[in-house]
């Protein structure tokens, strides 16, 4: 510690911690519960995804936003049972296929939304749709099963 001056040795590490703290606090994001969970595993206020059909395997969840479920490794794109908790009516879970709420399709965004109370216990059988803006045409996609890659609550 020779040579270094207070600053460098108790400021900067402290404003590092804090700030990486504050980021995941301001996110409002959980990390990932046990292996094996329930639908009333998901707080009021939250909204909650599951590795498998019928709220069972691993669960993750958020109370504002996740921009990436990569960031915890075997989420991303895992997700085979959904539910949201939200508190209020006006609040709506809404999942994207991409990170940071996005995926485009001819001019408009993919998304599933949930309304506080509305859940889905397996993705499997839930398909997306998108309609071509030039001829209104609705096509299948896919379906919702491991697709997931953010999240957030729409006020």
């Amino acid at each position: 510690m020779i040579g270094k001056t207070l600053r460098e040795r108790v400021v900067v590490p402290v404003v590092g911690a804090l700030a990486a703290l504050l980021m995941f606090v301001g996110l409002g994001v959980v990390a990932a519960a046990p292996a094996s969970a329930a639908r009333s595993d998901c707080p009021s206020g939250y909204a909650c995804t599951w590795n498998n059909g019928s709220f069972s395997g691993g669960m993750s969840s958020f109370q504002y936003s996740i921009p990436d479920f990569g960031a915890w490794p075997g989420y991303n794109n895992a997700a085979t049972s959904v539910t949201s908790a939200g508190q209020s009516a006006s609040c709506v879970a809404e999942y994207y296929p991409d990170a940071n709420y996005g995926h485009w399709t001819g001019g408009t965004i993919t998304r599933m939304r949930l309304q506080p109370g509305q859940y889905r216990s397996d993705l499997s059988n839930n398909v997306y749709y998108r309609s071509n803006p030039e001829d209104g045409v609705v096509q299948v996609s896919r379906t919702w099963n491991d697709l997931i890659s953010s999240g957030r609550f729409v006020c």
